[in-house]
């Protein structure tokens, strides 16, 4: 049962759902992610990248070494952190390279839409730094970076200009502080 079953987090936590549906959900994707970060006791700069049916890392085929938009080395299935000029900073999650999800970034910039980064921008006057951005944490499942990203932006606090894809509750963000401060 993961996210597509039932939403978001979120959604699902402030929804008239029956308590029981609220409890599969939480027992089964956010419980999950408490206990891996306690037991494996991943920290920030533990880029693991993901991993491909047979088990071996996956490479790059997005950012090779002579590729002009290759701003830090590559790597996919991680939460990252984008600095912004202003002193700000933008967290977020991608299943995919870091480079392509960066410049993706830095191309939604010009459009006239946008959502939280570009209209950030627009308002500020500042600009990503995308050579500067790093990875916070690493892994192959999305609800785990999901959960991640949301612990990252609610520590960053006003500082952050993204919105996380899931909320967490107190405790979750209280847990996964203190167990990644190991």
């Amino acid at each position: 049962m993961g996210w597509s079953t039932f939403g978001k987090h979120y959604q699902i936590m402030n929804d008239s759902l029956p308590l029981s549906i609220k409890r599969k959900v939480y027992n089964s994707c956010i419980l999950p992610v408490l206990a891996l970060i306690a037991k494996v006791g991943l920290v920030g700069g533990s880029c693991l990248g993901c991993k491909n049916s047979s088990g071996s890392r996956k490479t790059c085929s997005f950012c090779p070494e002579k590729r002009k938009n290759r701003y830090v080395q590559c790597k996919s299935c991680v939460v990252y952190k984008l600095p912004l000029s202003c002193g700000g900073v933008y967290i977020g999650q991608t299943g995919r390279c870091i480079n392509v999800r960066l410049r993706e970034h830095l191309t939604s910039l010009t459009a006239a839409g946008g959502l939280h980064l570009p209209a950030h921008c627009r308002v500020c006057g500042c600009q990503p730094m995308a050579d500067e951005a790093t990875c916070l944490f690493g892994h192959r499942d999305k609800c785990t970076r999901e959960v991640m990203e949301a612990f990252f932006i609610e520590r960053e606090g006003e500082r952050c200009v993204s919105k996380p894809s899931v909320a967490l509750g107190e405790k979750e963000v209280r847990y996964l502080g203190s167990a990644l401060s190991c």
